[in-house]
């Protein structure tokens, strides 16, 4: 049975396709975008016994992604936005192209907890440009977003506020949020755990520890023959240890068909 994808709120019938047959793709990170989105750290726990730096290192990262483009900044709550504010102007790093959004979170991790965004693409045919038909309510050209479930990698008990924030930048940036699903059951997927070259790759992690909810959905998003490159938690072109409880950000990165970059520390 295909996995089928259901808009926010919808009291219809979930649309019964992926987003490659509506004329979407999840583009690589490395491409072309317009923003970043980060959330401002507040949970010590993330950081034990080396908070206080934190916030000086995200300072520097927003100073320099907010050179060449805007950066979507997640505040808890208005004295959270007042701090950060204060950090980032003596860091010389506020600038018009910070945007602040007032969203409870119980992490900072929006790789893992936020949307997937997916863009519009052209699908040829040998005839020209093919037609597609869209779902009722699915505007041509309209950005999506998938909102997976987030579970905390099925190891921590405080999540709840981290699975809406996904429905929360979908409406910021006004895409049409939808909502992954496999026989009737919502998706588990952490942003983190794949990484894909924009062109049918995905380069997905499986763990061998059971912390992480390992769900092969690369086939949702990506082009129309997709291939799957898997790392695994017994050693399978696994190199160094898993200290991001399954996240590719220390493994490699993806390139143009079918290059894979590892790297190693």
């Amino acid at each position: 049975m295909s996995p089928s994808t259901e808009p926010r709120k919808s009291k219809g019938t979930p649309i019964e396709a992926i987003p490659s047959e509506l004329g979407y793709r999840m583009p690589a990170e490395w491409e072309a975008h317009a923003a970043t989105w980060l959330a401002w750290p507040h949970y010590h726990g993330d950081w034990p016994g080396k908070f206080e730096p934190i916030a000086w290192v995200y300072a520097e990262i927003i100073r320099n992604l907010a050179k060449h483009e805007r950066v979507e900044l997640v505040v808890n709550n208005t004295a959270a936005a007042k701090q950060a504010r204060k950090v980032l102007e003596r860091a010389d790093a506020l600038s018009d192209n910070v945007r602040f959004h007032r969203w409870p979170t119980n992490r900072v991790w929006l790789r893992d907890s936020g949307c997937i965004f997916l863009k519009p693409t052209h699908v040829e045919s040998n005839v020209g440009t093919a037609v597609i038909d869209r779902p009722i309510g699915l505007q041509a050209g309209k950005q999506l977003a998938l909102k997976f479930r987030f579970n905390a990698w099925a190891k921590y008990s405080n999540w709840r506020l981290d699975d809406k924030i996904g429905s929360h930048m979908a409406k910021a940036a006004h895409a049409h949020e939808i909502r992954p699903e496999s026989l009737h059951t919502r998706i588990v997927l952490e942003g983190g755990s794949i990484d894909v070259n924009g062109a049918g790759t995905v380069f997905r992690y499986t763990p061998a520890d059971g912390n992480v909810v390992p769900v092969a959905t690369g086939f949702l998003f990506v082009g129309g023959h997709t291939n799957t490159l898997t790392l695994d938690g017994f050693g399978n072109l696994w190199i160094g240890d898993d200290t991001t409880d399954g996240r590719l950000n220390f493994t490699g990165r993806l390139w143009r068909v079918p290059a894979a970059l590892l790297q190693t520390f």
